[in-house]
């Protein structure tokens, strides 16, 4: 294989292993999505729980982790949040329903918010 050829072979290789970790990336956002549902559905105390835990803690293992922002003070500085305001804007907003969680992926020691939680301030 000549020189050219094999750094074709390579980028080809890196391109595809991109393309691989965005589609995952983006199946996880899905999965954990539905899960967050689940949750907010199933309601607590859950006959659930213990199923549900053990599905965060593979998710854990696999670099992703979520959050529940509700009952959170809320301001326009936030930016792990997109919201709908409802009502009076006031000094004091607070997160009444989240219709999807925060979504972080672990990379290298560092986190990144993957998605933005939607949510319903008043």
């Amino acid at each position: 294989m000549n020189e050219t050829a094999l750094i074709s072979f390579e980028i080809w290789q890196v391109l595809l292993s991109l393309g691989f970790r965005v589609l995952m990336t983006k199946n996880m956002i899905n999965i954990i999505n539905q899960v967050f549902d689940i949750e907010k559905k199933a309601g607590s105390p859950s006959p659930f729980n213990r199923q549900l835990d053990r599905i965060k803690s593979e998710l854990a293992e696999m670099g992703f982790d979520y959050y529940n922002p509700l009952h959170e003070k809320w301001d326009e500085t936030r930016t792990d949040c997109e919201a709908s305001i409802t009502g009076k804007l006031k000094s004091r907003m607070e997160i009444t329903e989240v219709i999807k969680p925060a979504i972080l992926q672990k990379e290298g020691g560092l986190q990144k918010l993957i998605q933005k939680a939607i949510v319903v301030v008043e």
